[in-house]
This record gives structure tokens, sequence and C-alpha cells, in this order.
């Protein structure tokens, strides 16, 4: 996981205490791994990150991986990007099929997605807004064109993920389909809507969800209002649009985690927040950053496990 950060300072030490506390790491940006701070800056971005073009079937998908040698990978294997997002919950379906509602002409369109705005918290929010600017930008010169924000309100950040896989063929016609094996569990497609199309698309993946400091929850346990963590890989997705292409900075959610419920954060006030002072002292630079947002060792099962590049 990568986290933003502004000057020589973490980002999420500029939320409230009462929020910041909660977060994944407490430590200070100097005692991260290089590949652990997210630079803010368009050079610092330049040797921070590169891109290559997914491994997972669909054309005209790009992504970020780390650059260099100093990796999240002990072997040295090049290593998918992942950014830790903080923000309010505007909008969000995280359900197994998203917002796919039946139409087969829809699957391939079809996607999970969250969106978070300030709640008010407007330094701390928009320090991230700012740096994916900057990341555009990059993308923008490597791929030559406009790179476009997906946020359909200015001044929020928008995350989805496409809910199916194409099944690919194999060249004997009298063997089945093949490809991601789904992940779907009992009370995922209660209207059979899945199974109906399961020739062609399946559900190979799951967006694992949680409660912070309590661990793995149901996807409906976040909703809108709530202050959460989103980690999500940076893809760079080209589309067709008559004769012109657009390109597209896609933040893909892979775990979300609520650090507190919009019950609670309606009794805090951003107006008497106190931001959190950086931690000295307390924290080691040996804790484990491989470990997920949720505060739990991460579970691989139904996952595509894309991370790291082999």
């Amino acid at each position: 996981m990568s986290y933003f950060c502004s000057g020589d300072r973490l980002v999420q030490h500029m939320w409230p205490q009462y929020l910041s506390a909660h977060m994944d790491t407490l430590l200070d940006k100097a005692e991260l791994a290089q590949w652990a701070v997210v630079p803010d800056t368009y050079d610092g971005i330049c040797d921070w990150a590169i891109a290559m073009p997914l491994e997972e079937g669909r054309p005209n998908e790009s992504t970020l991986l780390y650059a260099g040698e100093d990796t999240p990978s002990a072997e040295g294997k090049p290593v998918r990007v992942c950014v830790v997002v903080h923000g309010v919950v505007e909008s969000v379906n995280l359900r197994a099929l998203g917002n796919y509602k039946g139409r087969i002409n829809a699957a391939q369109r079809a996607v999970q997605y969250i969106t978070l705005a300030s709640g008010g918290w407007q330094d701390a929010f928009h320090a991230q807004v700012h740096t994916l600017g900057r990341l555009r930008e990059y993308l923008g010169v490597v791929f030559k064109s406009t790179v476009h924000d997906p946020a359909h309100t200015p001044g929020t950040i928008h995350f989805s993920r496409p809910v199916f896989t194409p099944r690919v063929p194999r060249t004997d016609e009298r063997q089945a389909r093949t490809g991601a094996s789904s992940v779907l569990r009992l009370g995922d497609d209660p209207e059979g809507l899945a199974e109906a199309i399961k020739r062609h698309w399946v559900v190979g993946h799951r967006v694992r969800t949680g409660i912070a400091k309590t661990g793995k929850a149901a996807a409906t346990c976040i909703r809108e209002g709530d202050f959460v963590a989103v980690a999500a890989s940076v893809d760079i997705i080209k589309t067709q649009r008559g004769r012109e292409w657009r390109t597209e900075m896609r933040l893909s959610v892979r775990e979300v985690s609520r650090i507190m419920s919009a019950e609670e954060l309606r009794s805090h006030s951003p107006a008497a927040a106190v931001t959190s002072p950086s931690v000295k002292g307390g924290a080691s630079r040996s804790r484990p950053l491989e470990l997920t947002v949720l505060g739990v060792e991460e579970d691989t099962s139904g996952d595509e496990g894309d991370i790291v590049m082999h």
C-alpha cells in the first residue's frame, strides 16, 4: 500500500486525530520505504511509477507498476501500484454484481463503484485530489493524450471496477469455456442474473470490505456518509467513441475499510476538528505494510492475485 503526502508529512496526519488514530499506519513519511509514499510532485511521480499493459485479457488497458528496485516484492518482481485514499462516502455500490441489472449487452460496462468527498475536511482531502491530478499529468505525457478524471463531480474521487471478466473459449469447441473462476457466494446473485450469462461472463473477483480494527464485513456495511479508507490500483483505460479515442485514469477499487460510520461522524464537526500531530517514537520501521487496510492478514481466496505481475 502507498500513502499520500503533502510536503514532508503524510496526508493521513492532516485528518482529525479521532479519524487518523484508526488509520492503517502511524509512521511518519521519513520512516516509510520510497514505494510506500505517493509523491506529490510531477517529477517525483516520474521516478516512482511506470505504465505497463494489463495481463487480464482486457484490450486497451494498462496499469501503473512501482518503478526501480525499491518495491514491495522481496523477489524483485514487478508490483502493481496500490494507493490508499481516505474520505467520506458520497455514493457506493460494492455488491458482487455492482450496478448490473440483467441486460446482457450491459455486462461489459457493469461496475462496482464508490465515490468519496471531503466531508468538510478540505485540506486533507484536496491534498489527495492534487496528487491524483499530478498522476494524470504524468500519464498524459506517457500516453501522449489528455487523461480524463473519472469523477462525475469536480472535487470528488471516484473508484470503479468492472464486475465481469469475459470467459475465453478454448480452440476445441467440444471443451468448455475457460478463464477466471466464479467467486460468487450464496446470496450474491438472488435474481440469477450472473447465472444467466455464465457461459460468456464470470465474476472473478471480490472487493474486500471490512471495518477498521474489527475485520471483514459485508459490502453492504459501507454506506453513504461513512468515513472510509479505499485501496485501489491505478489503471489507464482507452475507449473509442466514434472516430476518437478517450483516455481515462481509473482507480480500480480493491478494498474498502470503514473507519467511522456516518452516525458516529455526525457527532463531530469539521470546524472543531484538531489535526493529529506527527507521531514521534513508538512506531517501528518494521511495521508490516503488506497488511491490508482492514488491519487483518490478506485473504486471497476469490481474488485474481494481480498485484504482483509475473
